[in-house]
């Protein structure tokens, strides 16, 4: 019994320190660029036309899921920084605006 409460226990402890995460959305383990982001700073319509083509469309994403429209590309929010960003600073901005 004792070694069977040892067992479950290294098991349970042993999956805090796992460096992927499995996404219900895509099915599978995530990893790629980290989830850690700080808030994004504000973004006005002059700065966002001097981001790249990357941000710019995940800012679009980023404020349409705060509208309530949940728009991500999981793939490339994934692997891409810039769309990440974007996503990001889009859903903190519209989220403020509503």
């Amino acid at each position: 019994m004792r070694s069977m409460l040892v067992v479950s226990l290294s098991l349970l402890l042993g999956g805090c320190s796992m460096s992927t995460w499995y996404n219900p959305a895509t099915g599978g383990k995530q990893g790629g660029v980290s989830s850690s982001v700080s808030a994004p700073a504000p973004v006005s319509s002059s700065d966002l036309a001097s981001k790249t083509p990357a941000f710019r469309e995940g800012y679009q994403d980023g404020c349409a899921t705060a509208h309530g429209d949940y728009t991500k590309d999981s793939k490339r929010f994934n692997s891409d920084s810039q769309y990440q960003q974007g996503w990001f600073a889009g859903r903190s901005g519209c989220q403020n605006r509503s």
